[in-house]
């Protein structure tokens, strides 16, 4: 989910096209079981959330690439590190399966929802979160398949 909120914040909609994106976000994405993120257990859910809150902050405050505009780190080393930080509090430590397993929940998930976007039509704000997601799945380099739902 904090994907999705920081894509809809990206896309800098009026509060009416932010609500009709919230609520098409949550009948579509986030209650729908076949597109939700991976279920898992609650400590390698709060690795994956402080690897994907990395990711978005550095992104959101323009630490996430060089002055070339080459990425610093993949979204997987933000994982790994999230999960460093925990294994040496003695707790939970995510595997190379698990995070391989995350990565491709994560691109299932904003894949379809960028192609449900995408159908809309002409829709400006649809348009505008669709290419938000687009960039963001480039970025976390979920992008290793092509369009699908």
């Amino acid at each position: 989910m904090q994907c999705y909120c920081h894509v809809v914040v990206l896309a800098e909609l009026g509060k009416e096209d932010q609500d009709q994106i919230v609520s098409t976000l949550r009948d579509e994405v986030v209650n729908n079981e076949k597109y939700n993120l991976c279920l898992t257990h609650k400590d390698t859910n709060q690795l994956k959330g402080a690897g994907v809150f990395g990711f978005l902050d550095d992104r959101t405050t323009g630490h996430l690439l060089d002055n070339r505009g080459i990425p610093l780190k993949s979204f997987t080393t933000y994982l790994i590190e999230a999960s460093s930080a925990r294994a040496r509090d003695g707790t939970a430590r995510l595997s190379r399966t698990t995070t391989g397993r995350i990565c491709a929940e994560m691109r299932k998930s904003e894949v379809h929802t960028r192609n449900w976007f995408d159908a809309q039509g002409e829709t400006p704000s649809f348009q505008r979160v669709a290419e938000q997601l687009q960039a963001l799945i480039v970025e976390m380099e979920l992008n290793t398949s092509t369009k699908t739902s």
